[in-house]
């Protein structure tokens, strides 16, 4: 039996409506506020939220994109069952291409691509230093961006970004843990020294390590909602 989204406030218009609603389904979603087979209609999500459907309908386009989400045929879109095993593969499957583009930033890298990497871990750190964690994670991502792109390999750089926006939603919500922004941020300058060293081995496996903790967090939080 399909359960109804609840009734819920209207959104703080601090940023675009259709980003506001995305972030606040998908912490309700991950924090098991809207449960697996929560039914989200589009309109009845306009109304509560006070916006039009255009805006609902491009932020559960995101979600469906994250897989938080998936539309059945004839009848809508509810808020998807986390399969366990797929996610563990996901992960993995993204640690491994990560650590392939650090290893290609170390061999292929320019000294555009060295200024991009060092000016996106240098915003890191200012977030952390401020405990800013949304703006740590959005540095953050500008940080792995470089790195794909020092990479210099377009389709290898396209498919670990597909992957790392799959798994964007429980990155976001690791970034609040405590202690998290700190410990990336002693993890980036490790990778950066490495990539600027050319060590192709030390970058990989530099990489490697800075996602066995994502890697854990993200299993651990995906085993919790499977509960």
């Amino acid at each position: 039996m399909e359960q109804k989204v609840r009734k819920i406030e209207r959104l703080p218009a601090a940023r675009t409506r259709s980003e506001s609603l995305r972030l606040r389904l998908e912490g309700d979603i991950l924090e098991r506020r809207l449960v697996p087979g929560t039914k989200l209609d589009e309109a009845e999500l306009a109304e509560q939220f006070g916006m039009s459907r255009t805006p609902v309908r491009e932020a559960l386009k995101s979600l469906l994109a994250s897989g938080l989400v998936e539309n059945h045929p004839h009848q809508g879109t509810f808020v998807a069952s986390l399969s366990e095993r797929a996610f563990a593969e996901m992960i993995e499957t993204m640690c491994f291409m990560e650590a392939a583009c650090a290893q290609l930033a170390a061999r292929r890298s320019n000294a555009e691509d060295f200024e991009r990497i060092r000016a996106a871990r240098d915003e890191c750190e200012k977030a952390a230093l401020a405990e800013k964690p949304k703006a740590f994670y959005d540095a953050n991502a500008r940080f792995h961006e470089a790195i794909y792109e020092a990479s210099h390999n377009n389709f290898l750089a396209e498919q670990t970004r597909s992957i790392r926006q799959r798994l964007s939603p429980y990155g976001r919500q690791i970034t609040f843990h405590a202690g998290s922004m700190q410990r990336s941020v002693k993890e980036h300058r490790a990778l950066v020294d490495a990539i600027l060293q050319m060590n192709e081995k030390l970058a990989c496996d530099t990489m490697t390590r800075h996602l066995e903790s994502l890697k854990d967090s993200i299993s651990t939080m995906i085993s919790g909602l499977g509960d």
